[in-house]
């Protein structure tokens, strides 16, 4: 087990809420994780901060980090400011999952109603009434199709389609003619 495992499994046991452990290339700030689903940690590249000079970065790590920021004691946690930090990602993420799930039930209803109603999709309508395409199957096609398309949306905005260093020319032609966002998105970033 590496030293992360090692420190938020103590953390996970014990009543400790943070632990910080680092490689002397990357520091993470570890929350105990117990009743949560996946790891909680902030990662912050010592490396890359101080080698290519980002202040903004070492800025952040600063005031995250600094003593006066973290819980003096387990009966103090809630009041310090690195705990309502991660309080207030947690509402946010649930008002985030709330807001998703009602784009996502209205994407359903606006693809599903437009590929039944569009005109050229006599087929699609003749297995709907033969029962040969049943709402379920229907449903799981509509909802895979979608999650597809909010993950390329989010690869494409997180500059993730290409590795560093792709032509202009051939990232131009992607988003002119396959990208799900507008054309206006790629070209206000490439300036």
């Amino acid at each position: 087990m590496n030293a992360h495992g090692v420190l938020q499994e103590f953390l996970n046991l014990n009543e400790q809420l943070y632990g910080l452990v680092t490689n002397g290339r990357v520091l993470r700030l570890l929350r105990d994780s117990s009743r949560l689903i996946k790891l909680s940690y902030l990662e912050f590249d010592l490396d890359r901060i101080f080698t290519d000079g980002l202040f903004a970065d070492f800025a952040i790590l600063y005031r995250l980090l600094h003593a006066t920021r973290l819980p003096v004691t387990n009966n103090t946690a809630a009041e310090s400011l690195i705990e309502r930090y991660h309080q207030d990602t947690i509402e946010q993420g649930t008002r985030i999952r709330e807001g998703l799930r009602a784009a996502v039930t209205e994407a359903l209803e606006i693809l599903g109603t437009g590929f039944v109603a569009h005109p050229e999709n006599r087929d699609l309508r003749e297995q709907i009434d033969a029962g040969t395409l049943d709402p379920a199957t229907f449903f799981s096609h509509l909802v895979g199709l979608i999650y597809r398309l909010l993950f390329l949306n989010v690869v494409e905005e997180r500059g993730l389609i290409f590795p560093r260093g792709t032509p202009a020319a051939q990232l131009r032609t992607y988003f002119d003619y396959y990208s799900v966002q507008p054309c206006a998105v790629w070209r206000a970033r490439a300036g």
